[in-house]
């Protein structure tokens, strides 16, 4: 019996890979192979910063690119989209940092705008 610990991150998306365990007792080297089963528990089930998401401001007048906020956060087991149908905001897939495609004014736009964002398994895309 014994335990096993990694030595670096096991991406969710991986089904499955060969363990060898090599034991030296006495100075003599045992090799051996097994199949083993390993269950990988996505730690990323929290897809969004809610403590955020009423937090995305932006000023008037900003330039198209701006940044407005970041909701999501970095992993590379999930992808982020943007649902927009006006076509005003865009999203960086990797981490739904939000973005306008347009300059806005105040006096001219609406003061407040809601967007969909879907996040999806990076494999089942």
């Amino acid at each position: 019996t014994g335990n096993i610990y990694l030595n670096e991150y096991i991406s969710t998306i991986i089904e499955n890979f060969t363990l060898i365990i090599e034991a030296i007792e006495d100075g003599i080297n045992l090799t051996d192979r097994t199949n083993i089963f390993i269950s990988i528990i996505n730690d990323d089930y929290i897809y969004f910063q809610l403590d955020k998401q009423n937090q995305c401001f932006l000023d008037e007048n900003e330039p198209s690119g701006t940044i407005i906020c970041t909701i999501g956060k970095n992993s590379i087991d999930f992808i982020y989209y943007l649902y927009d149908p006006m076509n005003l905001f865009d999203i960086l897939s990797n981490n739904a940092t939000i973005i306008n495609r347009k300059i806005f004014d105040y006096e001219i736009d609406k003061h407040e705008y809601n967007v969909t964002i879907i996040v999806q398994d990076r494999k089942n895309q």
